[in-house]
């Protein structure tokens, strides 16, 4: 399995192949992102396997912090989680939710232009988020996303409305990187079997890794 999302050294599986082994990379550029830490808070979903990644690396590499933890578990504890974090005074709150709660959760504090939200590549984008479908657009938002590995101009997207500032579906640039990697390996050893091609794979995974540039998206 080659995945751009998925990291190894978490799910421990040799058959996952993933650009990157972990997240810390994207949490470190995260925070350096947010800057002054103080007046942190996280809110997160616990049945969200992505989500609990990204929380236990960020708790277990900043553990003397007082950073403000909020769980949410459903989406009528949006309200409450609201008034705690209004009443902590949290001016910087990272987004660990699926895109469709994200959006929801950001949509209840439209009038709170004080506190900034953050989130990682979880949140997608504008072509395939869905916290796209509430209305985000007063909130203050900052997006750390790594940048693909092939080139945006590699792949001819013919885009379909005046819109021409859209960011493409990342899915086919990484896509488009490992039948890359895939066909070189391919070609210099030119395996007679399947079996044989996998072993070369393994034995090849380092190929597969990208160190990425990183991309901080911001709303408004």
């Amino acid at each position: 399995q080659f995945s751009s999302f998925t990291f190894e050294d978490v799910y421990n599986n040799k058959n996952i192949i993933s650009l990157s082994n972990n997240q810390k990379d994207e949490i470190d550029v995260l925070f350096k992102t947010i800057g002054d830490l103080n007046n942190l808070g996280i809110v997160y979903d616990s049945s969200c396997n992505m989500c609990n990644i990204y929380l236990n690396s960020i708790s277990k590499n900043n553990s003397k912090s007082n950073f403000k933890y909020y769980q949410l578990s459903k989406e009528s504890e949006i309200l409450g989680i609201k008034s705690r974090v209004i009443k902590d005074k949290i001016k910087s709150l990272i987004i660990l939710l699926y895109g469709d709660t994200t959006g929801k959760f950001i949509s209840h504090f439209e009038e709170n232009k004080d506190i900034t939200f953050y989130g990682t590549k979880m949140f997608g984008n504008e072509v395939s988020s869905e916290m796209m479908k509430y209305n985000v657009s007063g909130a203050n938002i900052l997006l750390v996303r790594p940048l693909p590995p092939e080139n945006f101009d590699s792949i001819y997207f013919n885009i379909q409305d005046e819109n021409k500032d859209h960011r493409v579906f990342d899915n086919g640039f990484y896509m488009l990187y490992f039948v890359k990697k895939y066909t070189e390996l391919l070609c210099k050893y030119r395996p007679n079997d399947e079996i044989k091609m996998r072993e070369i794979i393994q034995d090849n995974r380092s190929k597969f890794k990208y160190i990425p540039k990183y991309q901080i998206l911001k709303s408004n």
